[in-house]
């Protein structure tokens, strides 16, 4: 069981409940807002940060159940534009935020936090399409990041070298490179 405090710096860093998996009290749920469709593809996201910041969490370990995917998936809808989905996020989370029933200072440390993982997770993004040899959209990819947070090529240089340097090599190059990939990825998780 996470409180409140350590529950919600994990999820404004990203979102780690599974709709079809999540158990909610009635009253938290209405207490909360419910869920709105102004973010399409994270207004799930958006109701446990809500629900996060007034009340315990508990995360299983365990898998419970599954789930099937079919072609009309809203998800689906959202992850052939990638960029259309982060900015979806960024808005959501600045949005949300700072609506919070907290102090100003923690509103900020918070948001702070989302902006920092968000922009490192689009620079991982980056190197990714970077490596499936889309070099525009890989450049597109790190300018947003750089949009979210100017200062994640002090805190992640690594990940502004392969983005930015990835969208001009050869595809043949990056895929021997992408074996470093999961360090890449170790990186976004630390924060």
């Amino acid at each position: 069981m996470f409180p409140p405090p350590e529950a919600l710096d994990r999820l404004v860093r990203r979102t780690e409940v599974s709709v079809a998996a999540v158990l909610v009290r009635r009253a938290a749920f209405f207490e909360a807002g419910g869920f709105r469709d102004r973010w399409p593809y994270h207004m799930d996201w958006e109701l446990w940060i809500k629900i996060a910041s007034r009340h315990s969490v508990g995360f299983l370990s365990e898998v419970l159940g599954y789930h099937r995917e079919h072609d009309d998936r809203l998800s689906d809808r959202f992850g052939r534009t990638p960029l259309l989905t982060a900015k979806d996020r960024l808005g959501m989370l600045q949005e949300a935020i700072p609506q919070l029933p907290l102090p100003e200072r923690r509103r900020r440390e918070l948001l702070d936090a989302a902006m920092r993982s968000l922009a490192q997770t689009q620079l991982v993004d980056a190197w990714d399409w970077a490596v499936d040899g889309d070099g525009r959209r890989a450049r597109a990819e790190a300018r947003f990041a750089f949009g979210i947070d100017r200062r994640v090529a002090l805190r992640a240089p690594l990940l502004v070298a392969a983005a930015y340097a990835g969208s001009f090599l050869p595809t043949t190059v990056l895929r021997r490179v992408n074996a470093g990939r999961s360090a890449l990825r170790a990186i976004v998780r630390r924060d």
